[in-house]
C-alpha cells in the first residue's frame, strides 16, 4: 500500500490527482497529510483548513483525524476491515446470484429429464437424456444446501429412464431367444419333411 506524506495545502494543490489517479480507480493510497488547520508562522497559504470539506466529498475515500498514534493505527485497521469486507461482501453476492441462476436451470432439466422418464422412444428419449446430462455438467454450482436433493431429483429421472430402458432390452432379447428356438424347429421340421415322399 503506497503512502503520500504531504502537506494539507499542498494535497489541495493536487486535487485532481487525487480524484482521478486514487478515488475513481479505488486503489489503495494513505495519505498522511501533515499541517491540518493553522499552522501559525508557516503563513496563510499553509493552513490545512479545507482539508476535511474538499476531501469528505471525494468517492470510496475514508477521512481520519486521530489524537494519537494508538487511535491511527485502530482507524487504519477498521479502514482496511472494511475494505475487506466489501470484497468479501461483493464476491458472495456475486456467488449467491450465479447459484440461484444455476439452481433454476437445473430444475428446468430436471422438468425436462422427468417428462422424458416415461418415454417408451427409446433412442429419441436416450439421445435427448444424454445431451440434459451433458448441459448438467456445464453448468456451474447450485446453492450447498440444495445442491445434492436437486442432484438426486436429476439422477433419478435419468436412472428410470435407463432401468425402464435396460428391463425392456432384456426382455426382449429374452423373446428373440424364443422365437429363435421356434424358427429353428420349424426350419428343422420344413428340411425333414423336403426328403419326404409321402406326398399323402
Amino acid at each position: 500500500r503506497p503512502v503520500a506524506a504531504i502537506y494539507s495545502t499542498f494535497l489541495q494543490r493536487g486535487y485532481d490527482q487525487a480524484v482521478h489517479d486514487v478515488c475513481i480507480k479505488n486503489l489503495p493510497v494513505l495519505f498522511a497529510m501533515d499541517r491540518a488547520g493553522l499552522v501559525g508562522e508557516d503563513g496563510i497559504t499553509h493552513h490545512g483548513v479545507f482539508d476535511l470539506g474538499y476531501l469528505s466529498v471525494l468517492p470510496r475515500i475514508v477521512l481520519m483525524a486521530p489524537k494519537d498514534e494508538g487511535e491511527l493505527l485502530r482507524l487504519r485497521y477498521q479502514a482496511a476491515r472494511a475494505r475487506v469486507k466489501a470484497g468479501l461482501d461483493a464476491h458472495f453476492a456475486k456467488k449467491a446470484k450465479s447459484e440461484r441462476e444455476s439452481l433454476q436451470q437445473k430444475e428446468t432439466l430436471c422438468m425436462q429429464a422427468e417428462a422424458l422418464a416415461d418415454s417408451t422412444e427409446w433412442v429419441k428419449a436416450a439421445l435427448e437424456l444424454q445431451a440434459l446430462q451433458a448441459r448438467w455438467k456445464q453448468i456451474g454450482p447450485a446453492p450447498h444446501k440444495v445442491s445434492e436433493k436437486i442432484w438426486r431429483r436429476f439422477r433419478g429421472a435419468c436412472d428410470r429412464f435407463f432401468t425402464r430402458r435396460q428391463d425392456d432390452l432384456k426382455h426382449r432379447k429374452e423373446e428373440w431367444g424364443a422365437n429363435l428356438a421356434k424358427k429353428q424347429a420349424l426350419c428343422e421340421n420344413a428340411e425333414s419333411l423336403a426328403a419326404s415322399s409321402d406326398w399323402e
